[in-house]
């Protein structure tokens, strides 16, 4: 994705709730960028925007942001466990696990940029072979 705006992880995060990975589903984006201003607004009253800033994926924010998507975007069955894959300060692999849905998805955390991890034969087409586009 291209990060457009600092919205790297919201797109990721979207790529994901849709299944589709051509998008950089704009709309959604959107709808996610009021869910940061009004979470900043409710828990940081006194400071700037979360959306004036690149979005980071640990902490409480995430776990709203990913309780928000699953409430909201996806149904029931869609839900959708998050693994962000990084590196620790040694360079060895890491994980964070975000949600609690029967999907997994992963985003890849480039520390400053973030990508949704998806199988080899998704990408020719940007769907799921078995999913058409949404």
């Amino acid at each position: 994705n291209s990060g457009k705006d600092a919205s790297c992880l919201l797109i990721s995060i979207a790529q994901h709730a849709t299944e589709n990975y051509k998008s950089e589903h704009a709309d959604k984006v959107n709808s996610l960028r009021k869910t940061v201003r009004d979470y900043t607004e409710k828990t940081h009253p006194n400071t700037a925007s979360m959306n004036d800033y690149s979005l980071f994926s640990d902490g409480k924010f995430m776990n709203h942001l990913v309780n928000e998507v699953n409430d909201t975007i996806l149904n029931q069955e869609r839900k959708l466990t998050f693994c962000i894959a990084t590196a620790d300060f040694g360079g060895q692999p890491a994980w964070r696990k975000v949600g609690n849905g029967p999907r997994m998805a992963i985003i890849f955390d480039k520390a400053g940029h973030y990508e949704a991890v998806i199988p080899k034969e998704i990408g020719a087409t940007g769907h799921a072979p078995s999913q058409p586009p949404r």
